[in-house]
């Protein structure tokens, strides 16, 4: 199985290489843990070894997304103008929340995302976050459907995918058993990978632990990491 490296420096050493090209991998953890962070260096990764990108946002604005990491030296702005990233907010309007509501599909939000697929014939897709999604559509049964048939879409256009799910905070013992917030979301995943806090003294520190990789022979266990100037990088356990 070819493998793509995910432009998290450490993580392709826990991957022995990257994750399964053409999969779909889902990222979760608690608000504050670096999703998003992790999200737009996936993808930042993927252009620089000539992979295109999309990023569709249910949440934050594209603009928002470009000011948070633009302390990271990334330059989203010239990205997006020379498209190799092109954003798709899906609920950056009353009308969009609506039209998903009062839908029983997604296809609307699918012909949207393969538009912009189409445009810069792009490799990587985040979908940031599924959590935002099920909110909207409040049935479990249609956006498991609808995830799986988006999923197969992107991944018949040669798209690897990074699906967000947010999760309620729980203790660190316990964060390993929460996998997404409805229960819904890790079915339609090829890999699991999770951000985790805990507390050390007076501060909280981050840690990272690839739950699942089909695949891939991935190293077991949570590994610490950090958000650097230059983004997120995964210290190796003493």
């Amino acid at each position: 199985m070819k493998q793509i490296r995910t432009g998290i420096p450490g993580l392709d050493d826990i991957l022995d290489g990257g994750i399964p090209e053409k999969k779909v991998i889902m990222l979760t953890g608690y608000a504050g843990t670096g999703k998003t962070i992790f999200s737009t260096q996936f993808l930042v990764g993927g252009i620089k070894n000539q992979q295109t990108a999309v990023y569709v946002t249910f949440e934050e604005t594209a603009q928002e997304i470009i000011d948070n990491t633009k302390n990271f030296g990334w330059n989203l702005d010239s990205l997006i103008e020379e498209k190799k990233l092109i954003f798709v907010e899906v609920f950056a309007s009353e009308d969009s929340v609506r039209i998903v509501r009062e839908v029983d599909d997604l296809t609307p939000l699918i012909e949207r995302i393969k538009l912009a697929i189409s445009r810069n014939n792009a490799k990587r897709v985040v979908l940031d976050s599924v959590t935002a999604l099920l909110m909207a559509l409040k049935s479990k049964d249609v956006v498991r459907r609808e995830l799986h048939r988006l999923s197969a879409i992107l991944k018949h256009m040669g798209c690897s995918i990074l699906m967000i799910s947010e999760v309620p905070e729980v203790s660190f013992e316990h964060a390993s058993t929460v996998l997404s917030r409805y229960g819904v979301e890790e079915f339609v995943a090829d890999g699991l990978i999770s951000l985790y806090f805990r507390p050390e003294g007076m501060t909280r520190e981050r840690y990272i632990e690839v739950k699942k990789m089909r695949g891939v022979h991935h190293k077991i266990g949570v590994y610490p990491f950090e958000i650097t100037e230059h983004g997120i990088v995964i210290k190796p356990r003493a």
